[in-house]
């Protein structure tokens, strides 16, 4: 990967990243979730116990589809309930086949428009635009609080047997239904074969070294252990949280935005072209190679751009940390993308719903 913005880089490849990270789990999430939903609507149908006899319906065990497909991925195997018609003597089909292959994130969805202020009647509303008929609101809650307990449990996930080289931690101020603006503190942890998966997230009222202590604790007493790098942007309460949590670990700044700290303090004729050359330094293979591109760097724009300059070089020993690991996926420490990618679409989400 190249410098961002300035080569190969698009923001589509940092969302790619993430969704390819957090795909799987999703996919059982909404299988799950959807499964669910499903047999619920069943029994709603059927409206008798298990095996009570004189029922116009009656359950007729699952039919499983090979797969669904979804905007998060194919999900494999979902077993759909079958309802008979006694009286009739046919199978009664709770769904359209339209509907079987394009809404596999009936679970997904119901959660997240939920949380995002919809509430239980409007989701019964939209429900009855595709089965027809719509379900309970006691049901709905179930189905939303079962998607919650699954992410609750990801949550609480014992790591003491999880090696996260990197911590990346990063907020942003949204607006929670009831209770007004707050910040989303979010941490992701990626080991040391470049895999990387969020770890927990939280609301606080600001992004205080305060809040961010409590939050990295929470790690802590879940038995995150052996964080080598933590990589932040340029907020001093994760600075000091961190130091403090976290107490062997190093700093990163992100690049990014120190690039638009650095952007700042050149003339705006000569930004383009200084950005340019700043993204060459950290394209560098080691940090001996960076350091001798910087000084070439420096003998060429001395007189134009001093200050910006001096400020590189007062924060060298931030900004390099990232050259301790693999190559091929040390562009993912050297950033807080991961993070801004998640942020990216949860804004895009609570936007639609």
């Amino acid at each position: 990967m190249r410098g961002l913005g300035y080569g190969k880089l698009r923001w589509q490849d940092v969302e790619n990243q993430v969704e390819n990270a957090v795909r799987a789990e999703l996919v059982r999430i909404v299988r799950a979730a959807f499964e669910r939903l499903l047999e619920e609507y069943r029994d709603e149908v059927i409206r008798g116990r298990r095996y009570a006899r004189g029922f116009r319906h009656k359950r007729w065990g699952y039919r499983v589809r090979k797969q669904i497909w979804t905007r998060w991925g194919v999900i494999p195997q979902v077993r759909i309930p079958r309802v008979r018609n006694v009286w009739l003597g046919r199978e009664i089909r709770l769904l359209s086949e339209e509907y079987v292959r394009h809404t596999g994130e009936i679970g997904f969805l119901l959660f997240w428009g939920y949380l995002g202020g919809l509430p239980l009647r409007r989701l019964r509303v939209w429900l009855r635009s595709w089965f027809g008929e719509t379900m309970s609101a006691g049901a709905l809650s179930r189905i939303v609080r079962s998607v919650w307990r699954m992410f609750e449990e990801n949550r609480r996930k014992d790591l003491r047997r999880c090696r996260y080289a990197a911590l990346v931690l990063d907020g942003i101020w949204i607006r929670i239904r009831g209770e007004g603006k707050q910040v989303l503190l979010v941490a992701i942890g990626v080991d040391w074969l470049g895999r990387y998966e969020v770890l927990d997230w939280s609301c606080a009222k600001q992004e205080s070294a305060d809040a961010w202590q409590g939050f990295l604790r929470r790690l802590w007493e879940r038995g995150l252990r052996g964080v080598e790098v933590v990589v932040s942007d340029a907020a001093k309460g994760i600075w000091v949280a961190a130091a403090r949590v976290f107490p062997k670990a190093r700093h990163q700044a992100c690049l990014w935005h120190f690039s638009r700290e650095v952007r700042a303090r050149v003339p705006a004729l000569d930004r383009q072209r200084f950005l340019r050359g700043f993204w060459r330094i950290f394209d560098a293979e080691t940090e001996e190679a960076a350091w001798r591109e910087f000084e070439k760097f420096s003998r060429k724009w001395r007189s134009r751009a001093g200050e910006a300059l001096e400020h590189i070089r007062s924060q060298w020993f931030r900004l390099v940390v990232f050259f301790q690991f693999p190559e091929e996926w040390r562009h993912r420490v050297r950033t807080v993308n991961l993070a801004e990618g998640v942020f990216k679409r949860a804004r895009v989400f609570f936007r639609r719903y």
